[in-house]
């Protein structure tokens, strides 16, 4: 190989390794833009309202539930109860646990979204309500199997979760399982809990990402 040819090689080889270090740059910036936006969003909305609007109960549907959310197996009780509600095979876009319901945004066509919630306090599963979906991606690319949950990791998660943010009177109040924002090709859906603190009298939170067999990720 002539000395032109190998310079040209080895400047072809440098653009290549710069132009992949550009773009896991640009990749990561990303991440760390959205994952503020999340912390931001989280503490300026305390309430953190359940999907669905939920009236006063009725005492024929009021139901006395002591369980913990996040200490017990009714998570995986209610979803039984949804699946039951909703009939049909479904792909799950998004499914959320905090510590008075279970809520979902599932999929039974592959084309519409609908959003269900079955509070611990209540006989019956509230829903369905159409979701409306923004932004030019796929569906189908945000959609998984239900079989991926794996409810019963919620417990131990919820102690790792809590240890792991470190945050004075630190408490889990939701985990969300679903796909990332930005993902990589093959990264599946994730756990995400949401700890909430206090630094005085400063709100504090942090999210602590583990993967669907509950491997820890991340917190931020």
């Amino acid at each position: 190989m002539s000395r032109n040819r190998k310079i040209i090689l080895v400047l072809f080889i440098v653009a290549s390794v710069g132009s992949m270090w550009a773009r896991y740059s640009y990749e990561q910036q990303k991440r760390r833009k959205m994952e503020e936006t999340l912390r931001s969003l989280s503490l300026n909305n305390p309430s953190r309202a359940s999907l669905l609007p939920t009236p006063e109960p009725t005492p024929d549907d009021r139901v006395e539930e002591p369980r913990d959310m996040f200490a017990s197996e009714l998570p995986q009780e209610l979803l039984g109860q949804l699946t039951q509600k909703v009939g049909n095979e479904f792909k799950l876009m998004e499914l959320v646990v905090d510590e008075k319901s279970l809520q979902a945004k599932l999929s039974t066509d592959g084309a519409t979204v609908q959003q269900y919630a079955r509070p611990k306090d209540r006989k019956n599963v509230e829903g369905p309500a159409e979701v409306r979906i923004v932004g030019d991606g796929k569906l189908g690319d945000s959609l998984y199997d239900p079989k991926l949950v794996n409810l019963s990791l919620v417990p131990k998660l919820a102690r790792e979760a809590a240890e792991r943010a470190a945050l004075p009177g630190g408490k889990v109040e939701t985990a969300r399982f679903n796909y990332p924002f930005i993902r990589y090709r093959g990264e599946g859906p994730e756990w995400t809990f949401v700890v909430y603190g206090s630094e005085g009298d400063k709100p504090v939170s942090k999210f602590v990402v583990f993967d669907a067999k509950g491997k820890f990720k991340k917190v931020f």
